[in-house]
């Protein structure tokens, strides 16, 4: 995480291109977040992700909702996570954009659940399935990771189970 940082700051320092300079910014404040500076690294990552907008690139500050999203996921900000990505899901879907799209759907429906819509979650997590390539396998894990939690929430634990040795094998 520190190489991280420090490469991001470099980057900062040395690029010319503000696409670069918002990438590193996304990035950079995503570990600073991670490493524990979460309110210096959520700043940050939204900065990045504001200079998107403002070169009016509407996919990239969409797709980046991603990494917020997950900023606040792992925060335990659920509801500012939903939010987030509600907006990312709806700006994605305008452009008919399907490469980020299948990752923050499937993260929005992970916020549903953390919220304790288990239908919306299910929903989510069904409508990230029929976005995702096949060899995308981030999505693919991640949505049965939240059936998995859904189907426990309701007793059936067996068929949870059965969702979560798909997810291991799908990140193995």
């Amino acid at each position: 995480v520190e190489q991280g940082i420090r490469r991001c700051e470099e980057i900062k320092r040395q690029s010319t291109s503000k696409r670069l300079e918002a990438t590193a910014m996304l990035i950079g404040g995503s570990l600073k977040a991670a490493s524990g500076a979460l309110d210096g690294g959520r700043a940050e990552a939204a900065a990045g992700r504001t200079l998107f907008e403002e070169l009016g690139d509407v996919v990239w500050w969409a797709g980046t909702s991603m990494v917020l999203g997950e900023i606040e996921l792992n925060a335990g900000a659920n509801e500012r996570a939903y939010e987030l990505l509600s907006d990312g899901h709806a700006r994605l879907a305008q452009y008919q954009e399907t490469g980020y799209l299948s990752t923050v759907v499937g993260l929005r429906a992970q916020a549903a659940l953390e919220l304790g819509r288990v239908d919306e979650a299910l929903e989510l997590a069904d409508e990230t399935e029929r976005l995702a390539q096949p060899d995308d396998f981030e999505p693919h894990a991640r949505l049965r990771m939240v059936r998995a939690r859904a189907l426990g929430r309701r007793g059936e634990i067996d068929a949870a189970d059965d969702l979560i040795r798909e997810a291991a094998e799908i990140v193995e």
